[in-house]
């Protein structure tokens, strides 16, 4: 989950995800979990993101 408003991607093993973001002061908080991590970006709501470089779209259909 990508917050401040959340976004789900998928992410499988082997697969580079970044997020692109500006802190602006406010931490870059990562927040593990069972089957996930929660992710704060700083200050910055809808964050890109890209996977593998190509840039992905929140998945909530997909079920985990």
């Amino acid at each position: 989950m990508v917050e401040v408003h959340p976004d789900r991607y998928l992410v499988k093993p082997g697969e580079v995800m970044v997020i692109e973001a500006d802190p602006s002061g406010v931490p870059f908080t990562i927040n593990p979990y069972e089957g996930g991590l929660q992710i704060y970006p700083g200050n910055t709501a809808g964050a890109i993101v890209r996977i593998n470089g190509v840039q992905a779209e929140p998945d909530w259909e997909t079920k985990i």
